[in-house]
């Protein structure tokens, strides 16, 4: 791996940092983005982090600045495409978007609240 050019760090907390740094590999250049640790135990790069090609420098940008827009509230959260949200396991959706909807539904005939189904 080539040497690492450290741009910038925003320390996280007092053992952490994340480091903006790039580097190149096959005369390509790359922006990697990792958590650095200082410990007792260990001092260094993480496996957490990426590293993507300078060339997509500028759509990260625009991403991270939609994402800044949506959590400041200048900006809708665009449609979600299926599928690219999953659930943990045994968790639930509670938004009061998806309580509302349910509360709409219509009880399926033989499915109210407390009766068992055929055979079951």
């Amino acid at each position: 791996m080539a040497d690492l050019q450290q741009i910038a760090r925003i320390e996280k907390n007092s053992e952490t940092a994340i480091v903006f740094s790039l580097t190149d590999y096959r005369s390509e250049k790359y922006v990697d983005v990792r958590e650095h640790v200082t410990s007792d135990t260990y001092t260094g790069f993480t496996k957490k982090g990426i590293r993507f090609h300078a060339r997509l420098l500028d759509q990260w940008i625009e991403s991270l600045q939609k994402v800044k827009d949506v959590m400041e509230g200048r900006a809708e959260t665009p449609p979600q495409p299926a599928g690219e949200q999953p659930e943990k396991p045994g968790e639930a959706d509670l938004s009061a978007e998806s309580l509302q909807k349910a509360a709409e539904q219509p009880e399926k005939p033989g499915e109210a609240a407390g009766e068992q189904p055929e055979g079951g």
